[in-house]
């Protein structure tokens, strides 16, 4: 509306000045003739005088040369849009039944307002506008279609259904048979159990293979000093019988060997008895105390009792003091008493043998009891370790299940709901509006429930504008395919934005745009001056206009003046 106004405003200027031209074109004057006259009256004139200026008052406001419109048609009711040979531009043609409005722009027609459809269906098109009228009876029909039996039966069937759903996620949450809980809590026991019995398998399995390893060992050992021995026997019985092999057979003599240079049996048992007659001979001799020098003997050791007495000589409990007659003098070469203070007994020997077999058992015990103890800790530990793990992907795996199946039974649920009146919906049906209680508004944008004004929620100011005030289809088909926020992004390079992968440089950032802020004036300096050149600009502004308009006013009042003055004399009115 505010662009047909300007529209009207130009054309009134436009007849004014063309009234002017023609004020001052004196030599035609005396031909030109007003007439103020209604908008009847002028269109039952049988001959229009071209040259004669029609004044249409009474509200229409239009000026005709003879048959031609100089201030612009306002509007045109048509029961069918003009061809566009005889249409006029500048003229608003409103179609009678649909109130579709169009314009001719010199080429084709334009539409600016939409044809109004009294009935809504399948076939309506966004080319129509829906009255009110057509909206309350759309949703009366609609409702009245409704099988709210049906919708309470499936509505039922889904709660039903989301009860056995719930009721099944209730039991996998629980702790009980069935549930994550117990599954994941049955499977660790599992594991560690199954890990437990492994380790002291092993650990047995261990310990029987040392001792197995032991006694093969000992075994080998066995053997091969049994296999040496008889190698070394076998060995000195070969050198033995080789040496035999080389003696006479059957000789009772040593020539019989070949010998010649040998003493005899006899001679040589003569010469051992002479030696041995001959010979120092060692003997003991227990005394009191030792005796004279001159009258001891050298090959005698002499046994002195440490108590200096011989009553106890052999009974064996006497300990002694050994001498001897060496160079003329006795000599101390030891006693009879052995220390074995430092030696053990045969029983110390075989305790001990005992106890280090006894240590050396329980070492081997512990040790394998401890490696037993680990390998169990570590197989329970391990086995822990992915029982829990498999507990965590167990409850994350139900859960992400449970959640997708709660996701599903949701979204069936509500699938369905979109579709169905809930129970409670179905109840109310009984007492819901009826088709006849909806009728047509008496406002615009409202339908009357039972009587009531009910608003048309969401219609704006858009219902009641022209189509012209909004985009076409054309233009919104290309803004289904504009860019997106997320298509426009940071460019790469300074002053640009990055377009669908695309830099695209921002028009106008000059070298300040790069700089900091230091590098200016402190926050609201240029506001300032902004403000006061703004205040500056407006204030000049306004005395240019002033000054503009006071002698645009001061010029058009003595013109029109001067123009009433000249053509009061030579414009003849006359009345229709």
């Amino acid at each position: 509306m505010e662009s047909v106004e300007i529209l009207i405003g130009y054309m009134r200027k436009c007849a004014y000045n063309i009234c002017i031209a023609i004020c001052k074109r004196k030599d035609i004057m005396a031909q030109v003739k007003f007439i103020a006259t209604d908008l009847a009256k002028y269109n039952s004139l049988a001959v229009k005088d071209p040259n004669t200026l029609y004044f249409i008052g009474n509200g229409v406001n239009q000026i005709f040369k003879g048959d031609q419109c100089f201030s612009g048609g306002i509007y045109k009711t048509v029961d069918a849009f003009p061809a566009t040979d005889t249409a006029k531009q500048n003229v608003l043609y409103v179609h009678k039944t649909t109130g579709e409005v169009r314009f001719y722009d010199g080429s084709a027609f334009q539409t600016v307002v939409l044809p109004k459809a009294t009935a809504i269906s399948d076939a309506s098109t966004a080319a129509e506008l829906a009255t009110a009228k057509s909206v309350a009876d759309y949703v009366k029909t609609t409702i009245a279609n409704l099988n709210t039996g049906a919708l309470a039966d499936r509505v039922t069937a889904v709660e039903g259904k989301a009860a056995a759903n719930e009721a099944a996620i209730g039991v996998i949450n629980g702790e009980g048979a069935g549930s994550i809980k117990k599954a994941a809590a049955d499977a660790k026991q599992a594991a560690i159990d199954a890990a437990a019995a492994d380790a002291t398998t092993k650990a047995n399995q261990a310990l029987e293979d040392a001792k197995a390893d032991s006694a093969t060992k000992k075994k080998e050992a066995i053997a091969a000093a049994k296999t040496e021995t008889t190698n070394q026997v076998s060995a000195a019985k070969t050198a033995l019988q080789a040496e035999i092999d080389k003696k006479a057979n059957k000789a009772t003599t040593l020539a019989g060997y070949g010998i010649g240079d040998a003493y005899t049996k006899t001679e040589v048992d003569s010469h051992i008895t002479s030696a041995v007659a001959n010979a120092h001979h060692l003997k003991r001799e227990i005394v009191a105390q030792l005796p004279e020098v001159s009258a001891a003997n050298e090959d005698t050791i002499y046994m002195v009792p440490d108590s200096g007495s011989a009553d106890a000589a052999g009974s064996n409990k006497s300990v002694y003091t050994e001498y001897m007659l060496i160079n003329g003098a006795f000599e101390r070469i030891g006693t009879s008493d052995t220390d074995l203070s430092n030696y053990f007994t045969k029983e110390q020997v075989t305790g001990a043998i005992a106890t280090a077999k006894s240590e050396a058992a329980a070492d081997a015990q512990t040790k394998a009891d401890a490696a037993k103890d680990a390998a169990i800790s570590a197989a329970a530990t391990d086995a822990t370790t992915k029982a829990d793990a498999a507990k965590d992907a167990a409850i994350t795996e139900a859960g992400k299940k449970a959640d997708q199946a709660l996701k599903d039974a949701k979204a069936y649920s509500d699938g369905l709901a979109k579709n169905y009146a809930t129970a409670a919906q179905g109840a109310k049906a009984d007492t819901a509006l009826q088709a006849a209680d909806v009728v047509e508004g008496t406002v615009k944008g409202a339908i009357s429930v039972k009587g009531s004004s009910v608003k048309v929620h969401g219609l704006g100011t858009a219902a009641y504008a022209a189509t012209g005030a909004f985009a076409t289809a054309a233009q919104g088909t290309k803004a289904d395919t504009a860019v997106q926020a997320a298509d426009v992004i940071s460019g790469t390079a300074n002053g640009t934005i990055s377009v669908k992968g695309t830099d695209v440089a921002v028009k106008g950032l000059g070298s300040a745009a790069y700089q900091n802020s230091g590098a200016f004036d402190a926050s609201g300096a240029a506001a300032g001056a902004l403000s006061e050149a703004k205040s500056y600009a407006d204030t000049k502004k306004s005395e240019a206009i002033d000054a503009a308009s006071n002698d645009a006013t001061t010029k058009a009042n003595n013109a029109l003046a001067a123009a009433k003055e000249y053509a009061n004399g030579l414009i003849e009115w006359q009345t229709l």
